[in-house]
Order: C-alpha cells, then sequence, then structure tokens
C-alpha cells in the first residue's frame, strides 16, 4: 500500500511494480493499492486542543499581575508592558516552533532518505507557513489580550490588594 503523494510521485498505479531499497537491496514490490493517510485526527486534535491552549496561555498571563503592577509603579506605561507581553509571546513561539522543527526533522529525514534517497523530505511550504503564521498570531494575540484584561485594573489600591467596600 502506497501513500497517494507518494505514488504520484513515483507514477505508480495499482499492480504496477515500484524499485525500493529495502534491508536486501533493491527490490521491485508489486503495487497492491493506493491510500490517503487519515488526517481526520489531526483534524480534531486542532480543533478540539487549540482552544484549550488559547485557555492556558491567557491563564498563565493571571499570575503575572503582580509583576504588572510592579512596572507599573516603577513608572512603566500600560503600552510598555502590552509590547513586552506581545514580544515575549513571539520569542515563546518562535523557540516551539524551532523545536518542532527539529522533532519533525528527526522523523523525516531517515523516512525521506529511506523512501527517495534525499536528505531534503519533500514537504508542502503554503500549509507549514500557514501553519507557523497562525500559530505566532494566536499566541501574541491571547497573551496581549490576556495582559489587557490583567492590566484594567490601577495599579495599586489603598490598603494593598485588598479593595475598598463602598
Amino acid at each position: 500500500m502506497l501513500d497517494s503523494a507518494l505514488a504520484g510521485r513515483l507514477d505508480v498505479r495499482v499492480g504496477g511494480t515500484v524499485r525500493l531499497t529495502g534491508p536486501d537491496g533493491l527490490r521491485p514490490y508489486q503495487v497492491s493499492g493506493i491510500a490517503d493517510p487519515p488526517r481526520k485526527p489531526a483534524r480534531q486534535y486542532a480543533v478540539f486542543h487549540t482552544p484549550r491552549e488559547a485557555e492556558r496561555l491567557a491563564d498563565s498571563a493571571q499570575p503575572r499581575r503582580r509583576e504588572f503592577t510592579l512596572l507599573r509603579i516603577a513608572g512603566a506605561q500600560s503600552a510598555q508592558v502590552l509590547r513586552m507581553l506581545a514580544w515575549e509571546a513571539v520569542l515563546t513561539c518562535a523557540v516551539a516552533l524551532l523545536l518542532a522543527a527539529v522533532v519533525c526533522g528527526a522523523v523525516l529525514v531517515p523516512l525521506s532518505v529511506a523512501l527517495t534517497g534525499s536528505v531534503v523530505p519533500a514537504l508542502a511550504g503554503g500549509p507549514l507557513t500557514a501553519l507557523a503564521a497562525g500559530a505566532l498570531v494566536l499566541t501574541v494575540a491571547t497573551v496581549t489580550l490576556a495582559g489587557l484584561l490583567a492590566l484594567r485594573s490601577s495599579a495599586a489600591t489603598p490598603g494593598g490588594l485588598t479593595k475598598a467596600v463602598s
């Protein structure tokens, strides 16, 4: 059974033969069928886990409210604190994407060498770019919104963190 993209690249039809290198050397294999890999689980993961991750990122900014208060008491404006949060989000997302690329490369390079003989795996640039851009936009927007919500209150209230009851 071959993946449909690989079958297209090798220009092979069902019942045809393809020569692949295996542990016993180069030998012909008969193609018994062509199948598309299941993409539904990846879509389900993205649909169900993306909002959960966005909520987790938003919750991570809440404990930092005391830090924001100290920065604002020290003279930082709310816009400066939001810019700091946005840059932190960009750097965090860049590191996450870099680590994801390393892990994917560790898996895809040996697979590409085994299937095509090339060290460079055949990847679709458009979807990968859209995924990276979407991750960056979602991360920056979520962290900035959480920071904006955390900065809504005044920098300091009389009597410490407790608010006066009227």
